[in-house]
């Protein structure tokens, strides 16, 4: 009963951590006292005088209530000795950030003088330096303990002359972000790679955690992911396997895949995931490898958790192709070092993230591709074309079987209603950009938007927004239960915000759909201040859909007969 107990309470706070950890910061932070509105007022306009120390503090700050040390300008809070740590912790702020925001200098520390003067004091004596770190004659030459010699020549002579020896200034340090994101893509550690970079491991961890690669110890990346737990419920699914029937056909400890799962988002160890990796390969091998049924048939090319993680992947890839091929000149070939320089731009600022974690495989088949004299010419348009191409070549399919995948993947569920529709427009206008709710305040707030919502209970709720993905779920509201929905799956979109996800501009798209060339979704009739209106809202359903049409024919948009350049054929996009 008590294990049973402690494996719920586990995966409770494994699921509720991030609002565990607000609760218990919000506590902890309650404890503290605050300044005034107006000495925080005061400190606000004069920032320096925030930090506590005494030559900078007026008559003012005395006036409105005396401190000794630091005040955090966000919040009020006082008694603070180390700013920093409160900014990271209360805040998700960091240092740079905060001296920005209220105007005071990049060098200036947010150490109290107190703690300042009693850390110093106690650092500087020989007996706690001695204590703390191993005593070596390295030790005693930095504290300048014993030392009992004169000064150098060099200096003896710049001290007579008046002036300064002019010291050689140090290169910056320079490192590629293509030569760590290799490091960390062939299963390195941090360590080793600043080692054979030359340069310090905190660079490393900078430049890696900035372009998006998981932080600790190093991961194995498999089709633009890390291997995580997600992959072993995968092969669960697909193989109908326990974790122990893994472990034997894996040749692995059954602990090991255990902890896997019971670890989600973390990366698995190397050795774990190369063993689950070539399992999978016997798998794909195997299935494919089965003769036909007795009803007739092929075996099927895609293993289920295949089929399903393709549309995603051609989503994200046909949007990152165009980021990495809007800013190159269709003039000049396309080098490795300038695509592996823009790719890992691109997956700082978030971009191109699962590009670059399928960098060394999408090296490979774009060099393969490539025809002439020059074999890394620029292949990356359309972005749909190559992104069918490339994930048809990593999952060992033809183009036509992908084809039919991404067709499929939105005919297996029925086309949404009008009342469907409806709801959720109406939900996006009532709750906004809002994370979640329950279903007392859906309900009440429908039927006071709208006359027709207000025959329906929670039993018809849940009909009407089972289409989307929503599902109940439990929402704790100042340590109450209930139920509620995410309200993530039932938002909508507009025409403009579609054509930005999908990269068109926003006249093309209309176009499109004035032509017919796209499906788009039916007019719904919404309520404003003004009476009835009809507008056009799209879900994520109807995203999915046209991300598949898109990869499944060719755009083409004819010019008029009389135009002067109109040309016999259509002009592809």
């Amino acid at each position: 009963m008590k294990r049973d107990q402690r494996a719920y309470l586990a995966s409770y706070y494994q699921k509720n951590r991030a609002a565990i950890r607000r609760k218990q910061r919000e506590s902890y932070e309650a404890k503290y006292e605050r300044v005034s509105k107006d000495l925080l007022h005061h400190l606000r306009a004069h920032p320096a005088h925030a930090l506590g120390r005494l030559e900078v503090i007026c008559p003012d700050c005395e006036r409105l209530g005396p401190f000794k040390t630091a005040v955090c300008l966000e919040c009020g809070r006082y008694g603070l000795a180390q700013l920093p740590i409160h900014l990271r912790e209360a805040h998700k702020m960091p240092r740079e950030d905060y001296l920005e925001r209220h105007g005071l200098n990049r060098g200036t520390s947010l150490t109290s003088a107190e703690f300042h003067a009693t850390r110093s004091r106690l650092s500087s004596t020989p007996e706690t330096l001695r204590r703390l770190k191993r005593f070596t004659p390295a030790t005693a030459r930095s504290i300048n303990l014993g030392r009992r010699h004169t000064l150098r020549k060099e200096a003896i002579e710049s001290r007579k002359s008046g002036r300064a020896v002019e010291r050689p200034k140090q290169a910056p340090c320079k490192v590629r972000p293509w030569s760590v994101a290799l490091g960390c893509l062939e299963g390195k550690e941090r360590k080793s790679i600043a080692r054979e970079l030359k340069v310090t491991q905190a660079r490393v961890n900078k430049l890696s955690l900035a372009m998006g690669f998981t932080p600790g110890r190093p991961a194995r990346y498999f089709r633009g992911e890390a291997v995580t737990d997600r992959f072993v419920r995968g092969l669960m699914r697909d193989a109908r396997l326990s974790p122990a029937e893994i472990a034997t056909r894996a040749k692995l400890p059954v602990h090991r895949v255990t902890r896997a799962l019971s670890r989600p988002g973390r990366a698995l160890q190397l050795d774990v995931a190369d063993a689950l990796l070539a399992m999978r390969r016997n798998i794909t091998e195997e299935s494919r490898r089965t003769t036909a049924t007795p009803r007739g048939g092929h075996p099927k090319l895609l293993l289920p958790s295949e089929s399903g993680e393709i549309l995603a992947k051609y989503a994200v890839l046909v949007k990152e192709f165009r980021y990495v091929a809007s800013d190159d000149d269709s003039s000049k070939p396309l080098t490795k070092d300038q695509l592996s320089s823009r790719i890992c731009t691109l997956a700082r600022q978030g971009k191109a993230s699962m590009l670059l974690r399928w960098m060394r495989e999408f090296m490979e088949w774009r060099r393969s591709q490539a025809q002439g004299d020059n074999p890394l010419a620029r292949i990356l348009s359309p972005a749909f074309d190559v992104a069918r191409e490339f994930l048809a070549e990593q999952f060992g399919i033809s183009a036509r079987t992908l084809k039919e995948v991404l067709s499929s993947r939105s005919r297996r569920r029925p086309p949404l209603t009008d009342k469907q529709r409806r709801i959720a427009l109406d939900l996006g206008v009532l709750f906004g950009e809002r994370g979640e709710a329950t279903t007392e305040e859906i309900l009440a707030a429908l039927g006071r938007h709208r006359d027709s919502w207000r025959g329906i209970d929670s039993h018809k709720l849940a009909q009407l927004v089972k289409p989307f993905g929503a599902f109940p779920k439990n929402i704790r509201i100042s340590g109450d239960v209930r139920k509620g929905y995410a309200l993530a799956n039932l938002r909508t979109f507009t025409t403009a915000e579609v054509a930005q996800r999908v990269g068109f501009a926003y006249a093309t798209l209309k176009q499109y759909i004035s032509r017919g060339i796209i499906t788009a979704p039916p007019m719904v009739r919404r309520m404003k201040s003004r009476g009835r209106v009809t507008v056009r809202s799209w879900t994520h359903r109807d995203i999915e859909r046209l991300l598949s049409s898109l990869g499944t024919r060719k755009l083409t948009l004819k010019k008029h007969p009389s135009s002067a350049t109109a040309s016999p054929e259509a002009a592809q996009l």
